[in-house]
């Protein structure tokens, strides 16, 4: 299997991990940057436009002619209080009303606070702009009122490449929402809410799950923060971050925008929800980055093939199977080895983090199980399951440990595992 280099192995992480003390920090250092998530740009335009068709399917079963196409709108900044302009007219009683009829569109770019730079805006809006070329008439390109309502829209979708803390998203719902047009559409039932994300914090994915708009959420990727390891693990990395670089960096405080202390890095920028440690420079401090990723560095962010993906969850998870598998065969047996009592529709998550595949791989390695008799009609395994796992697996390793959660959010998908580059464990108690 092709072996992507680690973060640290690179000519960036080298440099970046130098600026800490020899011994004990530098290698806490080490293990905080090969702990990072990883993504290149045909990752993140991939993922918003697999978001975009998955909520399509989902909102639209079926060929009917009467399917209502989506409204989509790059996330950014507004200086505006609201989306859409209002103005006083009366209606069919007589009676004046607050009536959104403006603009005609909506700027899918805009530079920040009257720089000359556009941030990720910038790519998302080209997602988005390819997706209407190719299907008119499922997709609407930053739509106006007047064309929400000529065309009748029915969902509403902000597309982002990463919710972080979650409070931009937040503010562009509330923006949204603050119109008293997109209010009664959405209390009557004609207009829903939707964000599509190339990846997502579970701190960043709760608070925008919780607006009241009640947005439906997806997204491909999860995002881990630094409170998602170990407890010793993760003091040995605010202590690093206590100690070490700048106090804040780019609006952020030093363990990140909204205290987030997110591990995530892409290769046109690194967000400011990270450490500042990573993102920020000042007082001498070099962060292991500016803008996008060195050439030199850019090696380990390189996906990784289908098959390779494959061989790090069978990894991942402890199994060492007796005999080659095809994949349809290994992602049913590390899903069913994954299984915990008895399975419902709550469960995806769960299996998703324990097999380390995506909830999609998940979903149609039950319904497999379900059809060969390995899983019974009230979820649970069978004896041909038992013996069908017996068979296949020689034995089990100690697997990479995941959090879980009294109360865990679901994702429409997860990320998939990229390659196993670090002894760095996740914390087996549930997160804070």
């Amino acid at each position: 299997m092709r072996q992507i280099p680690r973060l640290s192995e690179t000519d960036a992480g080298q440099q970046w991990t130098l600026q800490f003390e020899e011994g004990p920090d530098r290698t806490a250092a080490t293990e905080l940057l090969d702990a990072m998530l990883l993504l290149d740009s045909e990752q993140v335009a991939d993922s918003q436009r697999l978001g975009i068709e998955q909520l399509f399917s989902q909102r639209h079963t079926g060929f009917s002619s009467r399917r209502k196409p989506i409204a989509l709108y790059a996330e950014r900044e507004f200086a505006e209080r609201t989306v859409f302009s209002s103005t006083v007219k009366a209606d069919k009683g007589g009676r004046p009303r607050l009536r959104a009829d403006g603009p005609k569109s909506v700027k899918a770019v805009s530079p920040r606070r009257g720089a000359a730079r556009v941030g990720s805006e910038g790519p998302t809006a080209f997602v988005i702009s390819q997706m209407v070329e190719r299907h008119p008439s499922r997709y609407l390109n930053h739509p106006g009122p007047s064309s929400i309502r000529k065309r009748n829209a029915s969902v509403i979708a902000i597309v982002t490449d990463l919710i972080g803390s979650g409070t931009r998203i937040s503010n562009l719902l509330e923006k949204f929402w603050r119109v008293p047009t997109i209010r009664a559409w959405w209390s009557l039932g004609w207009i829903r809410f939707a964000v599509i994300g190339c990846a997502a914090t579970k701190v960043g994915l709760q608070l925008v799950r919780n607006h009241r708009s009640q947005p439906v959420v997806i997204t491909q990727y999860t995002v881990p923060t630094i409170e998602d390891f170990e407890p010793a693990q993760a003091k040995r990395w605010e202590e690093l971050i206590q100690n070490y670089g700048p106090e804040e960096g780019r609006g952020a405080e030093a363990v990140g925008f909204a205290g987030v202390s997110a591990l995530v890095a892409f290769t046109y920028r690194i967000p400011n929800n990270t450490p500042a440690i990573v993102h920020a420079t000042g007082g001498g401090w070099r962060p292991l980055y500016h803008g996008p990723v060195p050439q030199t560095t850019k090696s380990a962010f390189l996906p990784l093939s289908d098959e390779q993906k494959l061989e790090n969850s069978v990894e991942a998870s402890g199994l060492r199977l007796r005999s080659a598998q095809s994949a349809k065969e290994t992602k049913l047996l590390l899903v069913l080895a994954a299984v915990r009592g008895r399975v419902t529709h709550h469960s995806l998550t769960e299996l998703s983090e324990r097999s380390f595949l995506a909830t999609k791989e998940v979903d149609d390695a039950l319904l497999l199980a379900r059809k060969l008799n390995l899983l019974s009609d009230t979820g649970r395994l069978t004896d041909n399951g038992h013996a069908f796992l017996q068979a296949s697996i020689k034995r089990q390793v100690r697997g990479k440990e995941v959090p879980t959660n009294e109360k865990p959010y679901y994702p429409w998908s997860l990320r998939e595992p990229r390659v196993l580059t670090s002894s760095v464990r996740r914390s087996s108690e549930r997160p804070r």
